[in-house]
């Protein structure tokens, strides 16, 4: 791998700096490593999955999606509703907005044919996105913060891996935080998944309380989950757990136990608020 990594720190050092242009760049880099592997250097092939970017835009209530791929040259196909991308599927051209919930799946293509995974991830808008999160408590482990305080409300929905950056992850203390949504609203669900997973310690909580408020002074429960789902159960467990129903309220509080087991970990996903 100390290829492509010769060819950039090349480009930086020899480069002026009105010069350097990353797209350029990209295309040079992807045809010398083709030269470099016909030569019998096992140099490494550029990323084969399209990478995400997205961006919120919480008062026109949309949120922004950018691709882009290592690899050249290659087209991003991507599908909106959960199936596999083809070659004839939607070319990405530009910046796409999302205003309702959806499932975005990606992939790249040479010549029609698919180069590498296809990447899907949940992606939509909801009233707790983007907006002020404070954890009551000590909080999250730092191994698995999933980018930090704003991670369980930043409309990025994690895989079937706690590894993947996207969940968050609580050790021996349980999770309880506060949503300010700036208004008094109408509330009909507020949901959160977890994962059990046995193998390396993950386990679902052992309680799930959500309680609403108006002034974040005074706070009333309106679900409680006591989970009935054994520690021993084998295979990938994952578990939407929240209200559904009418309410309403400015402040959300969902707090989860966790199993109280050193070493063992309680995973949690985005928190949904419609």
């Amino acid at each position: 791998m100390i290829y492509p990594r010769l060819l950039a720190l090349a480009e930086i050092a020899w480069t002026k700096n009105e010069l350097k242009n990353w797209d350029n760049f990209k295309q040079r880099a992807n045809a010398q490593i083709k030269v470099l592997q016909a030569k019998g250097y096992n140099a490494f092939s550029l990323s084969d999955e399209p990478n995400i970017v997205q961006e919120m835009f919480a008062e026109e209530r949309k949120v922004r999606l950018t691709m882009s791929s290592e690899r050249y040259p290659v087209e991003i196909r991507y599908t909106t509703d959960g199936s596999e991308p083809t070659s004839e599927s939607m070319l990405y051209t530009e910046p796409i907005e999302i205003t309702d919930a959806v499932v975005l799946s990606v992939a790249l293509f040479d010549g029609g044919k698919r180069v590498g995974p296809v990447v899907q991830k949940p992606y939509g808008f909801h009233k707790a996105l983007g907006k002020t999160i404070t954890y009551n408590n000590a909080g999250y482990g730092k191994a698995y913060s999933a980018g930090g305080d704003n991670a369980l409300v930043d409309g990025i929905t994690g895989s079937f891996s706690y590894t993947d950056g996207c969940w968050q992850g609580f050790s021996l203390n349980d999770m309880d935080v506060t949503i300010d949504l700036d208004s008094v609203q109408k509330v009909e669900s507020v949901s959160a998944t977890f994962m059990q997973l046995l193998g390396p310690w993950v386990w679902l909580p052992t309680e799930v309380e959500i309680l609403v408020s108006d002034d974040n002074e005074n706070f009333t429960p309106i679900y409680c989950w006591k989970n009935d789902i054994p520690t021993t159960q084998e295979g990938l467990i994952l578990k939407k757990v929240g209200f559904e129903g009418e309410t309403s309220a400015r402040f959300i509080r969902y707090k989860a136990k966790t199993c109280g087991i050193e070493h063992g970990w309680m995973f949690i996903d985005e928190i949904v608020v419609m």
